[in-house]
């Protein structure tokens, strides 16, 4: 077997470039044994490029790279990275490519605005480059130091922290300091820069005084709070003059504001700066180093002289005060060979910082990382986990090549969706992290994880790998962690990683649907239902702003960025918030599954959320399924054809009431907002089909069966849209109307005038009948006095159910008139109407039996309404319920009394029996 250490030849390691403070005083005592076993990744192989399966298919010469994750972890698609304008002679493409370390402006709570800035440097350049995702790579700073080049020596971020709108502590960095090209042998050379960085404002940045020196180790800036008295306000250099080192400490007090954090850059010249010599060390060979900020408020220098000997590891504590440096005492570690140093990121918590560090264990040759752990007498490295390297799938000269183990990238950061903190180390083809709640202590109850690797192929000559990720390039951004990959022929790819969401944890309002507007059946509402949950998590329907259900902006965020059916998906648990068979007004409350898809690479999320929903809508019915009578069904109890009509009308109302949902809907044809719409009866002029074509009979030659029963086919409904769209009944698929089932009559149409429908021969005698009608006796039981529009369509619908009604007879409350009713027996006029022609809706009482009309006025008199009551609906119950209670209790107290007073009797008897049988005893003696 073969590694691909072996086939490359090594790779130069580089330190983590992140300004960061640590807890570093004391002594280095020992190696704990305490680490967590490392989780391995664990999906199916999937194309970075597209986030799916790769097809079997495809070239091998094609892009892509197939990799593996651990399933609690996503990924972003890797598209390739942006060059803002022209990259002349190609050194912005180069520049990409020599990363040494990754910064980020932030402002504070404000993340939308976070912007990468990469520190690139190789021999003879340096630069600082903008990366902005949207807009691309730039060169925003090109006079960066550039002599050494073998880690992040020259550049650091300053960085202050300040308690946020939430009440929790958050950051903000807005500048960068970093030496630049200036650096030599004289002294007083303005060698050292600061940079503002903030996207926002116009670019600034003033230069201080140097020492002379022969090279720069290390720039450091503590991270600061705003308001601390005690603040360090001090850059420090860890600078070489050939074989003698030293700390320079510069005062930036004259600039800052304690307030803000900001820079004052008008006045350079107030910066003073000291320096402070190294003794002991006659070397030049300082291999790797890095600053930490002990909880004393102390600063430490680390670093170790070579690579190849761990025993020199040295370690000290800078006084910028007293500007005096003091060794620590080092133990050596027999067993480690340290490779890479860097600090841990809890900015914002009270909980101490610590300095991290990969090695390599010389008796196992495992690489671990570890931290030294201050929170007792003795600072104890602690073993965190050991990299897990494992073997790609495609061979090199039918060989198993086993992953590079070494370490390219270190970075450290607190975790804003997931609340954890976290630590994070990339190899060419392996990312791996850290997670742990409490970083009092690191190492208990912390998860390690190999959450993605890069299962690349191996170019056609050399053996190199086509892809890997680039040298610290890693960084927390947009609540996922970026890195840069990149390809054989150094082309370069943003690409992204992030610990999905626990949805366990989502916290979200009560969500109320309400659609808007009518939609066709249960598929349709569902699908409007889910569509517009998803857009109260994401707080935006795509192009404007609604009302999100989730307060945590963080979360709204990713939610936002996700897309339902992809990366989430919707699953209704409760039918009843959709029925599927109940119309009308819908109130119901139940729950909805927010829950991720498993077989998504690029969804944010795991596990799942029941969300309460409240749903108030009307649902719509399909007035194709309405089946009021069988086909060819034969009607032979009326005579006239007005009759026949009238039955129509009601057989439509009764099927439509008896609907689910409509049972205390009152949907008479009559009504002047009717729901429905029906065809009228004989052919009329229209000028569409619905109208043109009278029902079947009101022609010159109807259509007879063998029995001679008129043929009605031509009967047909339609939801009513005069006033606007209908909220109860739809018809689907395009169609204008409904035609119901044929209809067979058996009625005496002789003598009637079809030539002329209004003709008086086709009417019935109104006047006669209204006389009849005025005599019948209307039972208003269960109905109010009150005049409101409910419950006088609620009397007017229980006129028109009268038994002996009909059915070519209607009955209507007037328009305008102002009725009283009384309790008991109320009388009042009503209008009396011929059901196969019109009648008039204004307050007119007079009668017209002329053209298209057949209406008359009559008094009729209702028995048994009620005044309603003045109190609440559910004080009434209660009252009856809390009547009944002391009727019993009345009763049973009336009981116990009873037999409390018969047993007293009782034994009032049986004493006196007893005295009298005594007496005549004695009286015996």
């Amino acid at each position: 077997m073969k590694t691909l250490l072996t086939l490359l030849g090594g790779l130069t390691i580089s330190a983590q470039p992140v300004a960061l403070t640590a807890d570093m005083t004391g002594i280095f005592n020992y190696i704990s044994p305490r680490f967590s076993e490392t989780e391995k990744v664990n999906s199916e192989k999937f194309d970075i490029f597209t986030g799916v399966e790769l097809d079997p298919n495809v070239p091998e010469d094609s892009n892509f790279l197939e990799v593996q994750r651990n399933t609690n972890y996503g990924i972003g698609v890797s598209d390739e990275t942006k060059v803002k304008g022209e990259d002349i002679g190609g050194d912005l493409k180069e520049a990409i490519n020599q990363i040494k370390g990754s910064f980020k402006y932030s402002d504070g709570e404000n993340t939308d605005n976070d912007v990468i800035y990469n520190l690139s440097s190789s021999v003879g350049k340096g630069y600082i480059l903008k990366n902005d995702n949207k807009e691309g790579f730039e060169i925003f700073e090109n006079d960066v130091y550039s002599k050494e080049v073998t880690y992040n020596r020259s550049t650091a971020a300053l960085t202050t922290t300040y308690n946020g709108k939430n009440g929790f502590q958050t950051s903000k960095t807005n500048y960068l300091v970093y030496a630049n090209d200036k650096i030599d042998n004289n002294e007083n050379q303005e060698g050292l820069t600061i940079t503002n960085i903030n996207p926002n404002n116009e670019k600034q940045k003033i230069n201080l005084k140097t020492p002379a020196m022969s090279k720069i180790n290390k720039v450091y800036v503590p991270t600061r709070s705003v308001n601390d008295p005690d603040i360090d306000n001090h850059i420090y250099l860890f600078y070489s003059n050939f074989d003698t080192h030293y700390i320079a400490t510069y005062n930036l007090n004259p600039l800052v504001d304690l307030n803000t954090g900001e820079l004052d850059f008008s006045k350079p010249e107030e910066v003073e700066y000291s320096t402070i010599q190294i003794q002991g060390i006659k070397t030049q060979n300082i291999y790797d180093s890095t600053f930490t900020m002990g909880s004393d408020n102390k600063v430490a220098i680390n670093f170790n002289l070579t690579p190849e000997e761990p025993e020199v590891f040295n370690s000290y504590i800078i006084d910028s005060k007293n500007n005096t440096i003091d060794k620590q005492e080092v133990l050596n570690f027999e067993n480690l060979r340290m490779n890479f140093i860097s600090n841990t990121d809890h900015t914002g918590s009270s909980s101490p910082q610590y300095t991290i560090l990969s090695a390599t264990d010389t008796t196992s040759n495992k690489i671990g990382i570890y931290y030294i752990d201050s929170s007792n007498a003795n600072n104890e490295i602690v073993l965190l986990f050991e990299l897990d390297p494992q073997y790609f799938t495609a061979l090199y000269d039918n060989e198993k090549i086993l992953e590079e183990n070494k370490i390219n990238g270190f970075y450290s950061y607190y975790d804003d969706i997931n609340k954890n903190y976290n630590i994070v180390v990339t190899t060419a083809n392996s990312v791996y992290q850290y997670s742990y709640k409490d970083p009092k202590n690191m190492s208990q109850n912390g998860i390690a994880r190999k959450i993605l690797f890069l299962d690349s192929t191996f170019a056609q000559r050399g053996g190199a790998l086509r892809y890997s990720t680039l040298e610290n390039s890693i960084m927390y951004y947009d609540n996922r962690i970026q890195y840069i990959l990149s390809d054989e022929n150094a082309n370069t790819f943003n690409s992204f990683v992030f610990e999905k969401y626990d949805l366990n944890n989502l916290v979200t309002n009560r969500f109320t649907y309400n659609p808007g507007s009518a939609l066709n059946g249960k598929l349709e509402y569902e699908e409007d239902l889910k569509n517009k949950l998803s857009y109260s998590l994401r707080g935006s329907d795509g192009t404007s702003t609604v009302n999100s259900i989730i307060n945590d902006p963080k979360v709204r965020d990713i939610f936002e960025g996700s897309k339902l059916g992809t990366d989430y998906e919707l699953e209704i648990s409760d039918d009843n918030l959709i029925p599927e068979n109940i119309y009308g007004k819908i109130n119901e409350t139940g729950n909805i599954l927010i829950k991720n898809i498993n077989s998504s690479n690029t969804s944010r999320f795991k596990n799942s959320k029941i969300q309460t929903v409240n749903t108030i809508f009307t649902n719509r019915y399909n007035l194709q399924e309405l089946i009021p009578w069988e086909e060819n069904y034969v009607l032979d109890k009326y005579d006239d054809f007005n009759s026949v009509v009238g039955w129509v009308y009601n057989q439509i109302q009764e099927a439509l009431e008896k609907i689910p949902g409509f049972q205390n809907e009152i949907l008479w044809k009559e009504l002047e907002q009717s729901r429905w719409e029906i065809n009228s009866w004989y052919a009329s002029n229209g000028n569409d089909e619905f109208s043109t074509n009278g029902w079947g009979f009101a022609e010159k030659n109807p259509k007879l069966d063998e029995d001679n029963n008129f043929i009605l086919s031509g009967i047909r409904i339609r939801p009513n849209e005069k006033n606007g769209e209908n909220d109860f009944f739809y018809l689907e698929d395009g169609n204008d109307f409904v035609t119901l089932p044929t209809l067979k009559v058996k009625m005496n149409t002789n003598g009637k005038n079809w030539e002329s429908v209004n003709d008086d021969v086709n009417k019935i005698d109104i006047i006669s009948i209204a006389q009849n009608v005025s005599k019948m006796q209307f039972n208003g039981i269960g109905l109010y006095t009150n005049n409101d529009q409910e419950n006088l369509l609620q009397i007017q619908n229980r006129l028109n159910q009268h038994k002996n009604l009909d059915p070519a007879v209607g009955l209507s409350l007037i328009d305008g008139v102002k009725y009283s009713f009384k309790e008991n027996s109320s009388t009042f006029t009503v209008r009396v109407f011929d059901r196969a022609f019109n009648f008039d809706r204004t307050n007119s009482t007079q009668s017209n039996i002329n053209g298209e009309m057949n209406y008359t006025t009559i008094d009729v008199t209702i028995y048994g309404l009620k005044t309603p009551s003045s109190l609440p609906r559910w004080v009434p119950p209660i009252l009856v319920f809390g009547g009944m209670l002391i009727l019993i209790l009345v009763i049973m107290s009336g009981w116990f009394i009873s037999r409390k007073r018969f047993y007293k009797s009782a034994v009032g008897k049986e004493a006196a029996k007893i005295a009298q049988a005594k007496r005549r005893e004695e009286k015996k003696k």
